[in-house]
């Protein structure tokens, strides 16, 4: 974040020490007291990649990190700021809204089933979801479940969730002068939801609905974990078995996208930070498999600081 993010963590996340590798690749476990900061290296280039989650306060923001970030030339995050006001509401305006259809009728049956389940629990009124895309209703269900059960997801100030981690870096950043790099900016990232086909979009809705499960039944008191350096991947897991598609677009293809981007850091030396969503991390196929499967980083995986 998350965030709006791209995943829960901003408007959302989710997602110890080492982490699972296809075959026989791992990352070597070490006793960690704090939240895990990896070290890539080749040369003199280097990249420190810090994987972040929803934080309750600012012990995460440990002398190791803040040394990284203080050594480093650029800060690298996923997402941008919001564009102003009203560029956001023209965005929703034109990509967010439909009128050929209502909400309920883009959806595929089962996520139907389940959005009308927790309209009702969560008092959400049918009439201001009719008109949205299922991509940015979503928004509206993680404001009403936060509302109704005061629980920070990002859109709301509930806690015990405290300010996101990425807020907190980039005003070091801000502050020191540095440069800040994302991913995506926050147009793009709103653009690349709009453009999911309805299938993708319903995949997304029931994604977070699991979520709404999961923390209900109690199996998300693990999301602070981060913090003493165990990510989670539960949800990421869940996501790759599930719903394939929505995977590969929050996911996969930004993986790669990230592990190439840190080999292009290394490659032109000096020390550069990257925080990044746990959830890109933790994946079985994410940002430390990829940097194995490039030969950015040996079969053992990657080093810790």
């Amino acid at each position: 974040m998350a965030s709006l993010r791209s995943t829960r963590r901003r408007a959302l996340a989710g997602i110890g020490t080492a982490i699972a590798m296809r075959s026989s690749i791992a990352t070597p476990q070490v006793r960690v007291h704090g939240p895990i900061l990896w070290l890539v290296s080749r040369g003199p280039g280097h990249v420190y990649l810090f994987p972040f989650g929803e934080a309750r306060d600012r012990s995460w923001y440990t002398h190791k990190v803040q040394r990284a970030l203080h050594s480093s030339s650029e800060l690298w995050l996923e997402l941008g700021a919001p564009p102003p006001p009203e560029r956001l509401k023209a965005i929703y305006r034109t990509l967010g809204r439909e009128s050929g259809r209502t909400f309920l009728e883009a959806l595929d049956e089962r996520t139907r089933s389940r959005a009308l389940k927790y309209m009702q629990e969560l008092a959400i009124d049918p009439r201001t979801v009719r008109s949205l895309r299922p991509w940015l209703a979503y928004y509206t269900f993680v404001a009403a479940f936060d509302k109704k059960f005061g629980h920070a997801e990002g859109v709301t100030p509930s806690g015990p969730a405290q300010l996101p981690p990425e807020y907190v870096l980039a005003g070091e950043a801000v502050k020191a002068h540095k440069p800040i790099r994302v991913e995506l900016t926050m147009e793009e990232w709103l653009r690349k939801l709009a453009d999911l086909s309805d299938h993708i979009q319903s995949q997304y809705l029931d994604w977070l609905f699991d979520w709404f499960d999961d923390e209900r039944a109690g199996r998300n008191r693990d999301r602070f974990d981060w913090m003493r350096g165990h990510l989670v991947d539960r949800t990421m897991l869940r996501m790759h078995a599930q719903y394939p598609e929505l995977y590969e677009v929050m996911d996969g293809e930004r993986n790669r996208w990230w592990a190439r981007k840190i080999a292009e850091l290394i490659g032109r030396g000096g020390e550069y930070f990257a925080a990044i969503g746990q959830d890109h991390c933790a994946d079985p196929e994410g940002i430390p498999f990829e940097l194995v499967r490039l030969g950015v980083v040996g079969a053992c995986g990657l080093r810790q600081v």
